[in-house]
């Protein structure tokens, strides 16, 4: 029963997202989800077409007290949180007590990895720990592209860790992690994304062909690399800002994993909860510009060309109902 409620809490806190979105509403009726918690901003690789190496903030590694407060705040109406941002989580110590505590909460855990650390001792961790899904990024059928694209990671020896966690998977008869195995659309992987399919598809649970993304715009170097061109229409907001926050290993909040280097920070946990920081004015302003049209004000959002958005007829059906409710309480208010 008390899953069934989850799940209808779950389902409530979407309909009123969707409802707000679909208003522009600046203030949100429903609860943010901690959509990705950094548990930290370290990797070991210099990927071309990532910004990492351009991200000015403190490296380090979110505590598990931190994971924790984050966590009994979401549990209530989050079905899925994803431990990972900046960073290469299985660096983490901690990481299976992360994945552990998040599940004895009924919360889906879902990690991305590049695998260059999937040793055999990563490996047996988030298997113990019970991980529901690995994302992991392979970027290549060939030892040129991968190389190149995957800075600092050898193709052989990356392949060959992939290779012995699907393995030791098996081997144990576990049912997860789900492996989805994910190369990046670019135009230097095209050619390539036939092979990747073929030669994955049958071996693990899912392939993604995964959208190439420019961040906040700002990297000539990225935008040369991923030639992408914005996607969402300028008189659509970004849904994001209705719907999801990331919480960053020191705590603090920004609204998406495009802020790599936390240039908009709109709150931090260790002063106020997830849900006062997502109706707080830095959210509500960011929220403002995007209803106004002032996207070009938002050094994080105007250079942005990530296609987020929820209009379509299921969100304005929901938004329909829900200004017909919201009339008709007033006016059992105005009645009383």
């Amino acid at each position: 029963m008390n899953h069934v409620r989850k799940k209808l809490a779950v389902l409530h806190n979407q309909v009123l997202q969707v409802a707000s979105y679909g208003n522009r509403s600046l203030v949100s009726m429903g609860k943010p989800l901690a959509f990705q918690i950094e548990a930290t901003n370290y990797c070991n690789l210099r990927c071309p077409m990532c910004p990492h190496d351009l991200m000015e903030r403190e490296v380090g590694y979110m505590s598990f007290d931190l994971f924790k407060r984050v966590i009994d705040e979401v549990r209530g109406y989050s079905s899925e949180v994803r431990l990972h941002n900046m960073g290469e989580s299985l660096f983490h110590r901690q990481i299976d007590q992360l994945i552990d505590y998040a599940k004895a909460n009924d919360i889906k855990t879902v990690l991305s990895s590049n695998a260059s650390a999937l040793t055999e001792r990563a490996a047996v961790k988030i298997l113990d720990a019970g991980l529901d899904e690995l994302l992991i990024s392979f970027d290549g059928t060939s030892k040129e592209t991968y190389e190149y694209l995957r800075e600092g990671a050898r193709y052989d020896k990356v392949l060959e860790k992939v290779e012995a966690f699907l393995a030791l998977r098996e081997k144990r008869g576990a049912r997860l992690p789900r492996v989805t195995m994910s190369i990046i659309n670019l135009p230097m992987t095209e050619a390539e994304i036939s092979t990747f399919r073929g030669r994955w598809e049958k071996r693990v649970d899912a392939v993604r062909i995964k959208p190439a993304r420019n961040w906040d715009g700002s990297s000539s170097r990225i935008n040369g690399l991923v030639n992408i061109r914005p996607l969402r229409p300028p008189e659509s907001p970004c849904s994001w800002l209705w719907t999801s926050m990331v919480v960053l290993w020191d705590g603090r909040v920004v609204p998406c994993c495009m802020d790599y280097d936390a240039k908009a920070v709109l709150g931090n946990v260790n002063e106020k909860t997830l849900e006062e920081i997502f109706n707080d004015e830095p959210m509500r302003e960011l929220r403002r510009q995007h209803v106004e049209g002032r996207v070009n004000e938002s050094a994080l959002c105007r250079g942005c060309a990530w296609p987020t958005t929820l209009d379509g007829p299921l969100t304005k059906g929901i938004s329909q109902v829900m200004q017909s409710v919201s009339r008709a309480h007033e006016k059992r208010v105005q009645g009383a």
